[in-house]
């Protein structure tokens, strides 16, 4: 059996409460039928093989910096800024790529080492669980 490794979007959703959405393909192969709808793969075997599960990926442009303008609160601190505060406590200086962000992210939430106050930490991954303008995938 192999192990599915996780995106850093799938870390973060996941540590904020975003369920994934189940998705099936356009064109579904399954007992030797092609065909555009998998109802036929629901009704015959019970669940598509080929439905995959997806997640906001942040690492997509728009999502990335539709997260980065992100407000905790109304008129309050952003998501880029609460994270380029709390970077000083990892690095001397604060420009990174989009993935060191990510990851950057990943460990306020996680909250280890205990850097943000578990209130800020809530305020951000409920902004990010809210926020319906993602795109998913």
């Amino acid at each position: 059996m192999t192990k599915e490794t996780k995106t850093l979007s799938q870390q973060i959703c996941e540590l904020c409460g975003i369920k994934p959405r189940r998705v099936k393909p356009l064109l579904c192969e399954i007992k030797g039928y092609k065909h555009l709808t998998c109802e036929f793969c629901v009704e015959e075997a019970g669940k598509c093989k080929t439905e995959k599960k997806v997640y906001p990926d942040f690492e997509n442009p728009e999502n990335f910096v539709r997260l980065l303008e992100l407000e905790t609160e109304p008129n309050q601190a952003t998501v880029w800024c609460l994270v380029n505060t709390q970077a000083r406590h990892f690095y001397k200086h604060t420009t990174y790529s989009r993935k060191t962000f990510l990851s950057l992210l990943k460990v306020i939430l996680e909250n280890d080492p205990k850097t943000t106050s578990d209130e800020q930490i809530e305020l951000i991954k409920q902004s990010i669980r809210d926020y319906d303008g993602w795109v998913w995938g």
